[in-house]
């Protein structure tokens, strides 16, 4: 849980506020998440909850960052068949 939650959850906020400074008003950020959020798979638990919370912090620094005109989204993407996915691929 704990290397789950810091791969997909700690990593993009502590990366996100060491940027901030170099950051250029008017600059991008794009946060990555998962269709998963979206839809329930068996074995996606702590995953898809944790990339969730992603999706709210997305919401949230672009509400703080619209003032510096910084764009802060998140790309979701469905799933794709690799020999990971398997049979949860849709």
């Amino acid at each position: 849980m704990d290397r789950i939650y810091a791969v997909n959850s700690k990593s993009v906020v502590f990366l996100t506020r060491k940027l901030l400074p170099i950051i250029h008003d008017g600059g991008r950020i794009v946060n990555i998440s998962t269709g998963l959020t979206r839809c329930t798979t068996p074995d996606t638990i702590p995953y898809a909850p944790l990339k969730g919370a992603i999706e709210v912090f997305t919401h949230f620094m672009a509400k703080e960052l619209g003032s510096r005109g910084i764009t802060v989204d998140a790309v979701a993407p469905g799933a794709i068949q690799t020999d990971v996915s398997g049979r949860h691929a849709w």
